[in-house]
C-alpha cells in the first residue's frame, strides 16, 4: 500500500501479491473511518463502499478497467439496492458494525469497517474468480476517494465535515499449488507461437449531465465488442452537499435517485429503441426485474426501504435495459451489442409531467472486455 491513512479526495493504491494464484473474492479493504465537523457531527452514508468515487485497475502498467466509471459509488447503489435483500443486508450490518441511518448523534470515531465487495470491472466482473499474478505481472488497485459530500448530517450545510480512514490494510486469499504440473501446463500452452490465455470480465462507463427538468436527452457513445446493459438514472440537482439523512432510503442525499415528476423514458441505440414503447417509471421497476435476472427470483429481495412504487420511484428510481443473453455469471459469453466500427450514438431520453425539477442525469454501460495474456508477461484489451 502507499499509505495506512486517507481522506476526502485522496487516492489509496494497492498491489495484490505478485506471483501469487489470487483468489479475487477474498481481497478484503479493512480501516477504521472518522468523521469530523466543525460545528453539528457528520456520519458515514448507508454503504461504506460509496467513499469509493473510482476505482481503477492496472496490469502490468496498462489500465484494463474502470477507467471510465466516475461514478463507482453510485453505481454500486443503484445495484446492491435492487439485489442485496434484508438477509443481505443483516451480514453487513454484522460486519461493518452498521446500523440503520438516521441523524448523527455524534461524529464516528474509529469505527472498524472492512469492504469486500468490489463488484464491477476486472475485481468483481472477472469470469475468472482465480488470477495467476505470476502471468499478469503487477496487478494493481487504485481508489478514489469521494469528497466529504457523501458523509450524512444534520442540516443542508456541516461546515468544516471530513472524514478519515485510518489503520488501513488489504488481505486476500493466495492458493498453492506444489507439483509443477499447473505451471508446466501454462509454459507449455503459452511457448506456442501464438497462442494466449483469456481472461473475461465485466466494465463499466458512465457519462452524466445537468438538467433543468426531466425533459432531456442524455447522449452516450461507447466502442465494445459486447454492449451488455444500460442504466439510467437521475440525481437531484443540489445532490453534491452534505444534507440531513433521507429517511425512506436511509442515506445521504448523495445518493438519493429522484423520478417524482418523470412521465416516461425510452433508450435509444443506432436508431433502435429499447423497449420498443415509452416506459413509466412504475413499469420500470417490472423492467429492472427482467433486466437483473430476478423476475423468476423467489428467495432474493431488494432494499427494504423500496416499500412501494411511490418509495421506488421518488428515492430508487433506475432505467435497465439488458441487450445480451442472459447466463450464469461465471459463463463467459459474448453475447451483447457490438459497437465496434460503428459512430455508436446512443441517447437515454425522458418526458417529464409538466414540473420542472432541477437535476444530474447518469448514464452507466456495461461491457464484456477481454485480457489476453501472452509469453513474457504480455498484455492485450480487447475492448
Amino acid at each position: 500500500m502507499n499509505q495506512t491513512t486517507a481522506g476526502p479526495n485522496q487516492y489509496v493504491v494497492v498491489d495484490l501479491p505478485a506471483n501469487s494464484l489470487v483468489d479475487l473474492d477474498t481481497v478484503s479493504w479493512w480501516f477504521l473511518g472518522s468523521t469530523s465537523a466543525a460545528t453539528s457531527p457528520p456520519g458515514f452514508p448507508r454503504n461504506i463502499e460509496q467513499i469509493i468515487e473510482r476505482l481503477e485497475i492496472e496490469v502490468n502498467g496498462q489500465i484494463i478497467g474502470g477507467g471510465g466509471l466516475n461514478h463507482w459509488n453510485h453505481l454500486f447503489s443503484v445495484i446492491t439496492d435492487m439485489q442485496l435483500g434484508t438477509d443481505g443486508q443483516q451480514r453487513r450490518k454484522v460486519l461493518q458494525n452498521g446500523a440503520d441511518q438516521a441523524a448523527p448523534a455524534a461524529a464516528t470515531t474509529n469505527q472498524q469497517f472492512c469492504i469486500q465487495n468490489f463488484p464491477f470491472s476486472f475485481t468483481g466482473g472477472s469470469k475468472s474468480r482465480i488470477i495467476d499474478t505470476s502471468l499478469l505481472g503487477l496487478v494493481r488497485l487504485r481508489f478514489s476517494l469521494a469528497s466529504a459530500n457523501v458523509l450524512i448530517g444534520l442540516a443542508n450545510t456541516t461546515a468544516d465535515a471530513t472524514y478519515t480512514l485510518s489503520e488501513m490494510f488489504f488481505t486476500c486469499t493466495t492458493l498453492s499449488i506444489d507439483d509443477g504440473y499447473y505451471y508446466k501446463i501454462h509454459d507449455s500452452w503459452l511457448s506456442e507461437k501464438g497462442k494466449v490465455l483469456e481472461l473475461a470480465y465485466d466494465d463499466w462507463t458512465c457519462v452524466s449531465q445537468s438538467n433543468t427538468s426531466h425533459d432531456q436527452s442524455t447522449r452516450f457513445s461507447v466502442s465494445t465488442q459486447s454492449l451488455d446493459m444500460v442504466i439510467g438514472m437521475f440525481l437531484n440537482g443540489g445532490y453534491n452537499a452534505i444534507g440531513p439523512v433521507v429517511a425512506q432510503s436511509s442515506t445521504s442525499p448523495y445518493f438519493t435517485r429522484i423520478a417524482q415528476h418523470l412521465k416516461t423514458y425510452q433508450f435509444s441505440i443506432n436508431g433502435v429503441t429499447h423497449p420498443n414503447f415509452l416506459v413509466t417509471p412504475a413499469q420500470g421497476f417490472g423492467h429492472m426485474l427482467n433486466a437483473t435476472g430476478r423476475s423468476q427470483d423467489t428467495l432474493g429481495g431488494s432494499y427494504f426501504g423500496i416499500d412501494s412504487i411511490a418509495d421506488w420511484q421518488n428515492y430508487f428510481f433506475a432505467a435497465f435495459v439488458r441487450l445480451d443473453h442472459p447466463v450464469d455469471a461465471t459463463e463467459a459469453f459474448i453475447s451483447g451489442m457490438d459497437t465496434r466500427g460503428t459512430n455508436m450514438t446512443g441517447v437515454f431520453q425522458t418526458v417529464s409531467d409538466g414540473t420542472s425539477t432541477a437535476n444530474v442525469s447518469v448514464v452507466f454501460a456495461k461491457c464484456t472486455r477481454v485480457l489476453r495474456v501472452g509469453a513474457g508477461m504480455q498484455i492485450e484489451v480487447v475492448q
